[in-house]
C-alpha cells in the first residue's frame, strides 16, 4: 500500500518499519530456534565426558554424534533462511520507503537546493536498509538470550554464573563507552564526507568551468579541505573504536577461560563433573557473542542511526501532501494578492506584497533590474516557492489546493537556468511520461524546435547527458521551452527564455508565445530582454521586491518614460533592466 505524506499521520519510514515488523517478528522466532539448537553443542560435551567416557560406549557416541551434526547441519540451514530473510525485509522496507523519500527529497531540494544533507537521502535511506538487512540486526535478534545463558550458567553453579555475569558487565560498560567515545566522531566524519563528497560531484558537473577559469587548483583545494576534515574524524572514531573492539575481543577470549579455571577449580573440589565444566566453557563463550557482534558492528549501526535522523529531519522540513480531491483543469485566470515570498532559510522576504490579475488569455511580461524579484516569482508562480503572506490562485484555487503532480500537468515551466536529464530529447520534452510522439512533435513545432531537433543525427532520439550535454545553449534553451508547451498547459511561466536564443531563436520564441495566447492560455514572461516585450499585453515592473508599475504595455511604457515628452525616447532604466 502506498505511503502517506499527511503531516499529521507517523513518518513514512516510521510506516514502512511498521510494515515490516510481521517479518521482524518471524525472525525471532528463528532465532529462539537457533538458540535452543545452540546448546546442542554444550549438552554433547557434558555427556561425552561424563557419560561416554566413563561407560566407554562407543554406540552411545555414534548416536550422540549423528544427533549433534544433525542439528548442527539444522542449525545452519536456518541461519541461512533468517539471514534471506532479513535480506528480504531490507528490501521491503526500502520498497515501501524510497519513493517517499525521494519525494521528500525533491521537495526539499526547492527549499533548500544547497543542502548536501539533503541532496544525499536516498544514500542515507541505503544505509538504513543495508543496516536492518546486516549483523547488528542478527546481534540484536540474538541479544535477549544472554540473560538465558547466563541463568544456565547460574544452575552449573553461582560460582561460574557471578564469573559470566561479571565479564558481561565489563563487556556493557565497554559498549556504552565506545558508543559514547565514537558518536561524535563519527557524526563529524558522517557530515564532512557529504559534504566532500557534493563538492566533488558539483565540481565534476562544472568541470568545464573550472578549466576555463583556472579555478581547478582552488576548487580541489576546497573539497580536500572537507575531504581531510572527514578522514581526521574517522581516523580519530577507528582507533578510538578499535581500542574498544580490541579490548572487547580480549575479555571475549578470556570468558571460557575464566569459566574453565572456575569450572576445574569446582571440579577439584568436587562440586561439579568435568563434562560439566567443558559445558560451562563452551556456554559461558555462548552467552557473551551478542555483546561482542554489536561492538564490532557498532559503526553500521551509528551511521544508520544518523541517516535515520537525517531522514526523519527531512520528513519535517517538507510539507506533507493531504489526498486531496482533483480539480477540474483551470483555464488559466492568476490572482495574486500581498504576495509575500522569502528566500530558502531566510526571514528576509524577496517578494513584498506583489499583487495583481490575469484572464485566460493575457500575456504578462515581468521586467526589472537584477535582483529585483523575478526568477522568485516565476518559481511562485509554479508552486516552488511557498509563500510566506498573501495569496496566490489558479482559476479561484490556492495552489496547495492541487497535489503537486496535478498542477504539474497544468503549467509550463522554463527556469532560467535550463535543466535537462539524461534521455533522450523525445522524453525530455515529454517529461519522461509515457506519451504519443505526436504529442511531443507537436510541443517541439510551438516551440520553433522541430527543425533544429530533425537536424541532429537521431533527432528525437538523440541521447543527451545530464544537464543536456551535448547540445549547445540555444538548443538546451529551445527544446526546454517545448517541454513547458507540452500538454499545452493553461499557465506557462518563462524565466529568461531568450537569454540564449539567437535572432531566428528569438524569432521562433515570439510565434510560440503568440500561438500560446491565441489559443486562450495565460503566460507569464521574465526577461531583461525589451525585444520580447513586442509579444506581451500587460507589463509588469518590479524593483526591489516590489511593484513599480502594473497594467496594460503601452501604458505602463508611456508612464515610465522620461518627462522630456519624446516619443521615441529609449526605455527607462527600469525597463532595461538596470538600476536607475
Amino acid at each position: 500500500m502506498p505511503l502517506s505524506n499527511d503531516p499529521r499521520e507517523p513518518g513514512a519510514l516510521s510506516v514502512a518499519l511498521s510494515q515490516c515488523q510481521p517479518i521482524f517478528t518471524s525472525l525471532l522466532g528463528f532465532s529462539v530456534v537457533l538458540n535452543v539448537v545452540a546448546l546442542a553443542g554444550p549438552v554433547f560435551s557434558w555427556q561425552v565426558y561424563d557419560r561416554v567416557l566413563n561407560a566407554r560406549s562407543g554406540a552411545t557416541l555414534a548416536l550422540m554424534l549423528a544427533l549433534v551434526v544433525f542439528l548442527l547441519v539444522t542449525q545452519a540451514i536456518i541461519e541461512g533462511v533468517r539471514s534471506r530473510i532479513l535480506v528480504r525485509a531490507g528490501l521491503r522496507f526500502d520498497e515501501l520507503a524510497a519513493p517517499v523519500v525521494f519525494d521528500k527529497m525533491i521537495a526539499a531540494g526547492a527549499s533548500s537546493p544547497h543542502s548536501p544533507t539533503r541532496a544525499a537521502a536516498m544514500r542515507d535511506l541505503a544505509q538504513v536498509r543495508e543496516t536492518l538487512a546486516g549483523a547488528p540486526v542478527l546481534a540484536f535478534l540474538d541479544a535477549p538470550w544472554i540473560p538465558i545463558y547466563i541463568v544456565l550458567c547460574f544452575l552449573f553453579h553461582p560460582l561460574i554464573g557471578w564469573t559470566v555475569t561479571g565479564f558481561g558487565l565489563v563487556l556493557l560498560l565497554l559498549a556504552l563507552g565506545n558508543d559514547r567515545l565514537t558518536r561524535r566522531p563519527l557524526a563529524e566524519a558522517q557530515l564532512r564526507s557529504t559534504v566532500a563528497l557534493e563538492r566533488a560531484a558539483a565540481s565534476y558537473r562544472r568541470s568545464d568551468v573550472l578549466r576555463a577559469l583556472g579555478m581547478q587548483r582552488a576548487v580541489r583545494n576546497r573539497w580536500q579541505s572537507a575531504h581531510d576534515a572527514a578522514l581526521g574524524w574517522q581516523a580519530l572514531a577507528s582507533d578510538r573504536m578499535g581500542v574498544v573492539v580490541a579490548c572487547t575481543r580480549l575479555v571475549r577470549l578470556l570468558v571460557p577461560v575464566g569459566a574453565t579455571a572456575v569450572g576445574a577449580w569446582l571440579a577439584i573440589e568436587g562440586l561439579v563433573t568435568p563434562g560439566l565444566m567443558v559445558a560451562a566453557s563452551i556456554l559461558a563463550g555462548r552467552a557473551l557473542l551478542p555483546i561482542d557482534q554489536i561492538v564490532s558492528s557498532w559503526r553500521s549501526f551509528v551511521d544508520a542511526r544518523h541517516a535515520w535522523k537525517r531522514l526523519h529531519d527531512l520528513e519535517q522540513v517538507t510539507r506533507g501532501e493531504r489526498p486531496q480531491t482533483r480539480l477540474p483543469a483551470p483555464r488559466g485566470d492568476l490572482l495574486v494578492n500581498g504576495l509575500s515570498v522569502a528566500a530558502p532559510g531566510s526571514l528576509q522576504p524577496v517578494l513584498r506584497g506583489i499583487s495583481f490579475q490575469l484572464s485566460a488569455g493575457d500575456v504578462l511580461g515581468v521586467v526589472g533590474p537584477s535582483g529585483s524579484g523575478k526568477t522568485m516569482l516565476a518559481r511562485a508562480l509554479v508552486g516552488i516557492a511557498e509563500p510566506a503572506a498573501g495569496e496566490l490562485r489558479l482559476d479561484g484555487a490556492s495552489l496547495d489546493q492541487w497535489a503537486s503532480d496535478a498542477l504539474g500537468q497544468y503549467v509550463g515551466y522554463l527556469p532560467q537556468d535550463v535543466l535537462l536529464l539524461e534521455g533522450t530529447i523525445a522524453q525530455n520534452i515529454a517529461r519522461f511520461s509515457d506519451s504519443r510522439s505526436e504529442e511531443v512533435v507537436d510541443a517541439a513545432r510551438l516551440a520553433g524546435a522541430h527543425d533544429m531537433i530533425v537536424g541532429l543525427p537521431r533527432g528525437y532520439d538523440t541521447l543527451i547527458g545530464d544537464g543536456g550535454d551535448g547540445l549547445s545553449g540555444g538548443q538546451r534553451q529551445r527544446v526546454a521551452l517545448a517541454r513547458a508547451l507540452f500538454g499545452t498547459p493553461p499557465l506557462v511561466v518563462l524565466d529568461e527564455p531568450n537569454a540564449a536564443l539567437d535572432g531566428p531563436g528569438e524569432a521562433a520564441l515570439l510565434r510560440a508565445v503568440a500561438s500560446v495566447r491565441k489559443s486562450g492560455r495565460t503566460v507569464v514572461i521574465m526577461t531583461h530582454r525589451l525585444g520580447v516585450l513586442s509579444a506581451v499585453d500587460k507589463l509588469l515592473v518590479l524593483d526591489g521586491g516590489q511593484v513599480r508599475a502594473f497594467g496594460q504595455r503601452d501604458r505602463v511604457i508611456a508612464a515610465l518614460q522620461p518627462a522630456s515628452g519624446v516619443r521615441n525616447a529609449p526605455p527607462t532604466p527600469a525597463l532595461a533592466g538596470e538600476h536607475p
